[in-house]
């Protein structure tokens, strides 16, 4: 019995090491794609950081809060020593994860403000073709077409308030559950998504999307869509034209940037749905559910082609599949293991 226990306790042990290896690997990914934003765009990064510090040093960890007030619910033989343990052992992992996400969030705006720079939007008239050859049409035209009158609202609820919301509150609860392998892979897929989707391929197939096409280029082409909108008493356009005063001025302010191909909003929501996923089925039903509803949205709102949330999809299923030798048994499992056969 003292073998197996010895044995269990090196393969904890192992495990730890290896876990200790994947956050530092993170951590210094993150530093590194910091630094390269840095490096295209020193003073937009320096403006941003502290965008992003005034903003989410607060509100990180208000999100965390709910976390913390649940866990007497989680054990309830010990809920107030619940929650300090819960506390000690995710305190050092919310920490980082909050500086991470400030300099991380810092670095992905500067590279979006900086797309146009490096490579001058060029494939808008290509995207908007070919969504409208695949559909038969154009996509948003069907959906504003089948609107029962109170799609706008939800849109604004779900896509411009929900989604962010639902960001953080995942990574955050991932952050906090860091000791177990499903949750580092969540935050390495995240950190891939964003810098594979939202920088690497939104810079190669620089685009604004067709809330922004005529401002662009010379083409009427989506006058329909953003003539519904004004109808409709949308918030796209105050939220547009906030994004395009910025792009016009040169300014790095919180959320700036513009960029269609591919979406980014998809993105994290298909991710999370992914995740959500590993946890059961109706756990993944809300996911799915809630990322095939910012697709519908991403599209009727014109923030981006229905191409863009395809791709997205695409490339995060892979994201997702290629860091799926980070998943593993929980080393909480692991522990009581151990404990039961010492």
């Amino acid at each position: 019995m003292e073998r197996t226990g010895a044995g269990v306790r090196s393969a904890v042990a192992e495990f730890d090491l290896r876990r200790l290896g994947a956050g530092r690997t993170l951590v210094f990914c993150a530093l590194i794609y910091s630094a390269a934003a840095f490096a295209v765009a020193p003073w937009d990064y320096l403006a941003l950081a502290k965008v992003y510090l005034h903003h989410f040093g607060f509100f990180v960890p208000a999100l965390a809060l709910p976390l913390l007030v649940a866990a007497p619910f989680l054990d309830r033989r010990r809920p107030f020593s619940g929650m300090v343990e819960l506390m000690r052992r995710s305190a050092g992992p919310l920490a980082t994860f909050i500086v991470l996400s400030i300099l991380f969030l810092a670095g992905f705006t500067t590279f979006k403000l900086n797309i146009p720079h490096l490579v001058p939007f060029y494939a808008d008239p290509m995207l908007a073709t070919l969504d409208e050859w695949i559909h038969a049409g154009p996509p948003w035209a069907r959906l504003h077409a089948i609107d029962p009158g109170w799609f706008t609202t939800l849109t604004e609820l779900v896509y411009m308030t929900l989604w962010f919301f639902q960001w953080f509150a995942v990574a955050l609860f991932a952050a906090f559950n860091w000791h177990d392998r499903r949750h580092q892979r969540y935050l390495w897929a995240l950190a891939l998504t964003i810098i594979i989707v939202g920088t690497v391929l939104a810079t190669a197939f620089s685009s604004v999307g067709p809330v922004f096409y005529g401002d662009f280029f010379d083409d009427g082409r989506f006058a329909g869509l953003t003539s519904l909108l004004d109808q409709k008493n949308s918030l796209v356009p105050y939220y547009s034209g906030y994004l395009l005063e910025n792009f016009r001025n040169g300014t790095p302010a919180l959320g700036t940037g513009i960029s269609a191909m591919p979406s980014v909003h998809v993105a994290v929501a298909t991710l999370n749905a992914l995740y959500l996923s590993s946890f059961g089925r109706w756990q993944g039903v809300v996911g799915w559910t809630f990322a095939l509803l910012i697709l519908l949205c991403s599209v009727y709102t014109g923030w981006h082609y229905a191409l863009d949330g395809y791709l997205s999809m695409l490339v995060v299923g892979v994201i997702w599949r290629r860091t799926r030798f980070l998943a593993g048994r929980p080393v909480q499992a692991l522990s009581s293991i151990s404990q039961s056969s010492g």
